[in-house]
């Protein structure tokens, strides 16, 4: 533990990685990433729904309205989380760089 955190006798240490840290990115674009696949998959099933229920039968017709509102809700959640991401950004205050004493403290 003398290796992540200096010694003090007050409070608790959590160590979590900068906002900008290349972890906090390399998460997000993990996470768009696993986002736009799933949009895609989501517009090929609802055209191809589409089509199928073009040329098949009217039984075909309610798996293309469930595909479509699975569209629908899906890109209701992105936007949603654009808009919560937004707001985290604009609420939560960046925190202050340690001193250059705590860091040497730290390695």
């Amino acid at each position: 533990m003398d290796l992540i955190a200096p010694h003090s006798s007050a409070g608790r240490w959590v160590l979590v990685p900068a906002a900008g840290s290349r972890y906090g990115r390399r998460s997000f674009r993990r996470t768009q990433a696993r986002r736009i696949r799933v949009l895609q998959f989501l517009l090929g099933a609802v055209a191809i729904t589409l089509l199928a229920a073009l040329y098949g039968g009217e039984g075909i017709w309610e798996i293309q309205l469930l595909t479509d509102l699975a569209l629908i809700g899906y890109v209701v959640f992105l936007l949603e989380a654009k808009r919560r991401r937004q707001d985290r950004v604009v609420k939560v205050p960046a925190r202050a760089v340690r001193t250059t004493r705590h860091r040497e403290a730290i390695f």
